[in-house]
């Protein structure tokens, strides 16, 4: 039987959209439709769907901004296509059609500049750097870093993977009679917004997320895609908090605050902790602690290290395009923006 190779592209509710998510290992809340309702371009998106013989084997939402006259512009997909089916040996010629169908689509036939950052590591099975750049794909963006920790270990191997004063403080906060709360409702998501606050106006650092979209994503994440509020309190006085997600194999940490007594009494270690906990529970494979900057924010990095799992790097963001003025659209539009972030 030859294979039938075909993509499809739609608008589809969330529920149906789901439905497509569920069917990946490395699907994220980058790619739900509450995320990329609150994102740039995201009010102008579509789902593009590849099926071989009827069957779907890889998938990706992708944003669009274009100017209309023109139709010329941006296509930016995050974290896909998704491509590793559940339940299934992951077929890496699934991820090279997919770039290829979505560079068809995109650069050949709409003459857009094509945009995708990727949610996969450097490492030494597939090399991902290559086959974007035989299909046409440039680097436009540099590496990040996470920690990622193996959630099929069974609990004493990963408390033994902590670093020593990890485990210690981690021990200590288990003696001192604290309550972890959890949840994703907007009355605990209020709780962490208020704890968060306080760290920002006390350490006064500049933010790259805000809280509040989140709380509003949340609200229109389905229920089996809701975010994770966790909240550490002693005598009923909250001390830290922090919100994950979990899609596919893996949970994310997003955002996390404490207060001033929550870093003398270690709350964090202990939600940490709840939190591994919890994702073993609901099968969750790995554990990707939210980026790590060694030279910019070295008291995170020390925190999320000594946590025993395994630094990576993400290949970055790829980038194709054949139009000039695509090109010289989104050129100018960055331009404006990187203005309007210093003024």
């Amino acid at each position: 039987m030859n294979n039938i190779i075909n993509y499809e592209i739609k608008k589809l509710p969330s529920q149906e959209w789901n439905k497509i998510l569920h069917l990946f290992d490395d699907a994220s809340i980058y790619q739900t439709n509450a995320f990329t309702k609150y994102s740039i371009g995201g009010e102008n998106s579509e789902h593009f769907i590849i099926k071989n013989n009827n069957k779907i084997i890889a998938a990706a939402q992708v944003r669009l901004k274009t100017i209309p006259p023109l139709k010329r512009g941006i296509a930016y997909i995050r974290w896909a296509p998704m491509w590793q089916l559940k339940n299934s040996v992951s077929d890496i010629n699934n991820f090279r059609l997919a770039l290829e169908m979505l560079y068809k689509e995109y650069v050949v036939k709409r003459k857009l500049v094509l945009r995708i950052v990727s949610n996969h590591f450097i490492d030494e099975i597939n090399n991902y750097k290559e086959i974007f750049e035989s299909i046409g794909f440039s680097k436009f963006q540099q590496e990040d870093k996470t920690i990622i920790i193996d959630l099929t270990q069974d609990e004493e191997t990963l408390r033994k993977n902590f670093r020593k004063k990890w485990r210690y403080s981690l021990k200590q906060a288990e003696k001192k009679n604290l309550t972890v709360i959890k949840g994703n409702t907007n009355v605990l998501f209020d709780e962490f917004i208020k704890i968060y606050k306080e760290m920002h106006s006390r350490k006064n650092f500049e933010e790259t997320v805000s809280v509040d979209s989140f709380k509003t994503i949340n609200d229109d994440l389905s229920k089996e895609n809701k975010l994770q509020i966790f909240i550490c309190k002693y005598e009923d006085e909250p001390l830290s908090a922090m919100v994950s997600t979990a899609m596919g194999n893996t949970g994310i940490y997003l955002l996390g605050g404490s207060t001033n007594q929550g870093l003398k009494m270690g709350s964090s270690y202990l939600l940490q902790w709840e939190t591994m906990m919890w994702l073993k529970s609901i099968d969750i494979k790995w554990y990707d602690l939210g980026g790590i900057d060694k030279k910019a924010n070295p008291g995170v990095y020390t925190f999320k290290s000594g946590m025993g799992g395994k630094e990576v790097s993400f290949i970055g963001g790829f980038e194709a395009g054949k139009d000039l003025l695509s090109k010289k659209i989104v050129q100018l539009g960055e331009l404006i923006n990187n203005v309007r972030r210093k003024t």
